[in-house]
Formats: structure tokens, sequence, C-alpha cells
């Protein structure tokens, strides 16, 4: 996916399109006024950035995509 996009699905269980993805994660303060999370990432902007993900995953039709644990550092 590019662009951004979010993966979402429409209900419990239904999966999300095959295809290679990449994950990215940013740690900021949720703002309780505007209800906008942002901010200073606490991960440093690390795993941020989809042009060089350090999380990879490929769903295959008929195979399961279990993601399993992500361990991510502050540090």
């Amino acid at each position: 996916m590019t662009g951004g996009q979010l993966l979402d699905t429409y209900q419990q269980g239904d999966g999300v399109p095959e295809g290679e993805y990449v994950l990215t994660f940013a740690w900021g303060q949720p703002n309780r006024f505007n209800n906008i999370y942002g901010g200073p990432d606490r991960l440093a902007n690390r795993y941020s950035d989809p042009r060089q993900p350090k999380v990879r995953f490929k769903v295959e039709k008929g195979k399961p995509a279990d993601l399993g644990r992500i361990e991510l550092s502050t540090n």
C-alpha cells in the first residue's frame, strides 16, 4: 500500500486484501482538547518512514497472516 493508507476491515475476521504491506509506528501524545494524536514521537521516528520500513508482511490467499509479537525500542 502507498500513500499512508490505513488497514481497516468491515467486519470481524474479514482480513485485509492480499498483497505486501509495511507497518509504520509513531508514539505521540493524545490532545484531549481537539482529539488529535501527535507531538514528538517517543520512538524518535525510527519506525515512521514507509520508505525504510522495519516491519513488513505479506498476505497470501489461503495462508494465515499472523504478525505475532512486534517489539519496538525507544532507544
